[in-house]
């Protein structure tokens, strides 16, 4: 697949696939229990939470329900928003870009990135890590969740969408040597907690990773390999 394609494709099939992905994946993954614990017991109430690619807002949802949460849901595809506006009315949702995220000029307490960075190229995932860390401020709790394979790869898969006429959508993702993304991480976010499991649902393997801002990054000169 085209590099410059990617990212079209990516939008282009969660707006195709929006209403069945809803009924699919129609609550929070319960592989996340854990991950879900954690978060919440790292905010105080009232926290402002940002829901990075949300999609039909199912964790959105339960977060707003957790501690008086504010929750913003975030998502690309402007079908998912929709969906969700209509599901869960007294939630808020933006159609918003994980690239361009520094456009909604806020900064959020808590983030919640489940398999969203899932959908960047490898050589847009830097772009992307400073657009997260421009919404955040210094006592910001990230939890972040990622799909893993032993080799770095680009590839396209069926994450169980189908279009109105129950043709099978597929989705370009990423999935990382997790060594190899963290050194696209570090220089930005401190790790707190980290945890290698396996996607239920699917059998592949992810790893989520608790994480903080680090608030001085003028000396930073990290180089990536080339792709």
């Amino acid at each position: 697949m085209e590099k410059d394609n990617f990212l079209h494709n990516v939008q282009s099939a969660y707006d195709l696939g929006a209403n069945s992905y809803a009924e699919n994946w129609n609550a929070p993954w319960p592989w996340l229990d854990t991950e879900r614990e954690k978060f919440c017991a790292m905010l105080k109430v009232g926290a402002t939470v940002a829901d990075i690619g949300c999609n039909a807002g199912y964790d959105s949802y339960f977060f707003s329900l957790k501690s008086s949460f504010q929750v913003t849901g975030l998502d690309v595809s402007k079908e998912a928003i929709m969906i969700a506006k209509k599901q869960f009315p007294k939630v808020e949702f933006v159609k918003a870009d994980i690239l361009n995220l520094s456009a909604l000029n806020r900064k959020f307490d808590g983030l919640w990135i489940a398999h969203s960075l899932l959908h960047i190229p490898v050589h847009l995932i830097n772009k992307a890590i400073k657009e997260i860390k421009s919404i955040t401020h210094s006592k910001s709790i990230i939890m972040l969740i990622m799909a893993t394979a032993s080799k770095t790869c680009e590839e396209t898969a069926d994450i169980k969408m189908k279009d109105q006429q129950e043709k099978a959508v597929l989705v370009p993702l990423t999935r990382w040597n997790i060594d190899e993304f963290k050194t696209y991480l570090t220089p930005f976010f401190t790790i707190l907690w980290e945890r290698p499991h396996e996607i239920i649902a699917t059998g592949k393997m992810a790893h989520s990773l608790l994480l903080k801002p680090l608030s001085n990054l003028s000396k930073i000169n990290i180089q990536h390999p080339a792709y």
